[in-house]
């Protein structure tokens, strides 16, 4: 068996360092994702990483299916850096899940669904390393690039090889389709997450949260905490966390359901506001309880606002200024 040729190590490596690089900037810089979008509908950034984890995994293939040696210290030293990077990516994942939903953007600033995304590929990647390390061909081999893909069909071409073939793919489609269909739906919410967004507000056919989230984001920080109910038949619309992610973003929602644990785990000292939201089909609204509140934002039925200072909120409260359709208070 020989060893691969100083340009292939080179483009096995510049592919590698390339992938981490865009999928850095991806994670910690989430708005150039949808800065230019292509005719395919994907970024340029999306692109650059798929097509650098394709030429990486296409170079290892090769090496592998020729017969090529690559040297067990290199495949020692991509396996380490990438399966930290997947443990890593992994745990911020749970924290996300473990959490609530804009956790990781709003404590790290890094971008979860594309963790996920990176994730799946470095597991992907950490498979054929594996592969390619444990399983070498003992085959000695000369030729270049050409040779090197006459070759590579050949053993393509093999019964056992095309089998192999076949349960790696099916094991790659598992894995990715395990890892990202949970994400699917939030990142279509997050596209338009950093950027435009009043094209964004548009986008849905729902005029009633449109009017009503922006009466939210006009009495509240973005860094802000908003606490929302669950939902349930009383509230189906604001209880959809999120739906009202894709209006609130990158206001970090909590559940009332959720709101004690993340009382005793607060202390970044944000701002939290309560959402104060009409039942579906009753005269009650949301919150039941009392609540001392800083300010109070009021926003009536037929389009006046309301402000309250210092005030000691309970229902009662709302019915003197007659139909509530939207509050916010700074508890």
């Amino acid at each position: 068996m020989t060893r691969l040729k100083t340009p292939f190590r080179m483009i096995l490596s510049g592919s590698l360092i390339s992938f981490l690089s865009a999928s850095f900037l991806a994670i910690k810089k989430p708005f150039l994702k949808n800065r230019y979008e292509t005719l395919f509908g994907e970024s340029v950034l999306e692109i650059f990483i798929f097509l650098s984890a394709f030429l990486f995994l296409s170079v290892l293939g090769t090496a592998y299916f020729s017969g090529k040696k690559i040297e067990k210290f290199v495949l020692k030293i991509y396996l380490f850096i990438l399966s930290t990077l997947a443990a890593a990516s992994f745990w911020i994942t749970f924290l996300e899940r473990k959490n609530y939903h804009n956790y990781v953007y709003s404590t790290y600033g890094l971008d979860g669904p594309s963790i996920e995304a990176f994730l799946s590929y470095s597991l992907v990647f950490v498979v054929a390393l594996l592969f390619v390390h444990n399983i070498a061909l003992a085959q000695e081999l000369k030729g270049g690039f050409v040779s090197l893909f006459i070759i590579g069909l050949k053993k393509v071409a093999n019964r056992t090889n095309f089998i192999k073939i076949v349960m790696f793919l099916l094991l790659v489609q598992t894995l990715l389709g395990t890892l990202t269909v949970v994400v699917n739906e939030i990142e279509a919410y997050a596209r338009f997450s950093h950027n435009w967004y009043d094209l964004r507000d548009k986008v849905v056919d729902l005029p009633d949260l449109d009017r009503r989230s922006r009466f939210i984001k006009k009495h509240t920080e973005e860094s802000s905490v908003i606490v929302h109910p669950p939902q349930s038949v009383s509230f189906p619309i604001e209880g959809n966390q999120p739906l009202l992610r894709y209006f609130l973003y990158p206001r970090l929602l909590v559940s009332h359901a959720r709101f004690d644990d993340y009382l005793n785990s607060q202390t970044d000292g944000k701002s939290v506001y309560m959402l104060i939201i009409p039942e579906w089909e009753t005269d009650d609204y949301y919150p039941s309880e009392e609540y001392y509140a800083f300010d109070m934002y009021l926003l009536t039925s037929d389009g006046k606002e309301v402000i309250l200072k210092n005030t000691l909120y309970d229902q009662k409260i709302l019915y003197k200024y007659g139909n509530i359709d939207i509050g916010i208070m700074r508890i």
